[in-house]
């Protein structure tokens, strides 16, 4: 994918985006068909305790409807919505000021939900991602990433395994999974010692990520004393064995965009290449 491209879908997302740029965690994200849907948050308050929803725009030209309905304060959730399934994990505050991560899915395009399934009884930053029946979930909590992997939809997840690194602060993870279901995962790390920001890379066989926690080797491919936000990774589709990694440096409230290319599965990455796009990052396609 070049350049030019890149910064196109780039542009787009940010126009489209203006419908929901004033919600609360907006998220923008592709169908498999190319349509752009959209989901926020929304607090609604009166009388009772203050309530949040989860909105949800199937389509650029779809009406909005009310997805789900949260019973506590969100901070952050990450979906994944096809022509009937969803899945939806997120991060809710306890009354202890902690922070909970759920799961919960629906099998008839969000009329009905299942009964929440807690997955950490402390975490932040859930990210979730899908390939037929298996379904991984990774988040952080304390400078370590865990995950999780459901073989059945959601139904029934493993106990979370640990993903850490020695003198090292995880977070912001971001994941992919190919179609021999190998996730892709990369996140941002901190090396205690020098201070610097690294965006880390690793591939992850899901089975053997939970019962050998030790084969989990990634490789650093950037890194900065700038703070790394926006980080995102997709794979390239117009490329066999392609994958793209986004990211932005902010400094001084002034951000830059960042990408790098692998066509070997991960094995190697380009050089960062600079993108001529200043705006916040909310999605890929």
């Amino acid at each position: 994918m070049c350049a030019k491209r890149i910064a196109a879908i780039l542009a787009v997302f940010v126009c489209l985006s203006g419908q929901v740029i004033a919600a609360e965690s907006p998220k923008i994200k592709l169908d498999p068909w190319g349509n752009i849907q959209s989901f926020w948050l929304e607090t609604s308050s009166g009388e009772a305790v203050a309530q949040q929803e989860l909105k949800f725009s199937p389509s650029e030209l779809a009406p909005t409807r009310t997805l789900y309905n949260f019973s506590r304060e969100i901070i952050s959730y990450d979906i994944i919505a096809d022509i009937t399934k969803i899945h939806l994990v997120y991060e809710e505050r306890s009354d202890q000021n902690n922070s909970f991560i759920y799961f919960t899915g629906s099998r008839n395009s969000g009329q009905t939900f299942s009964e929440p399934q807690q997955l950490a009884a402390a975490g932040k930053n859930p990210a979730l991602v899908s390939q037929n029946e298996l379904l991984v979930a990774v988040w952080e909590q304390q400078g370590t990433l865990y995950i999780a992997e459901s073989q059945d939809n959601g139904q029934i997840f493993t106990q979370p395994k640990t993903l850490s690194l020695t003198d090292e602060a995880l977070s912001s993870p971001a994941l992919v999974i190919d179609q021999d279901q190998l996730v892709r995962l990369c996140f941002l790390a901190q090396n205690k010692n020098t201070g610097l920001n690294r965006i880390m890379y690793a591939q992850l066989d899901p089975a053997s990520a939970l019962t050998e926690p030790a084969s989990f080797e990634p490789k650093a491919i950037f890194q900065s004393h700038d703070e790394i936000t926006n980080l995102q990774i997709k794979i390239n589709s117009q490329a066999e064995n392609g994958l793209i990694i986004f990211w932005q440096n902010q400094y001084l409230k002034r951000l830059k965009s960042y990408y790098v290319v692998s066509l070997d599965q991960g094995e190697s990455f380009s050089s960062e290449q600079l993108l001529n796009y200043d705006h916040e990052l909310l999605a890929l396609g």
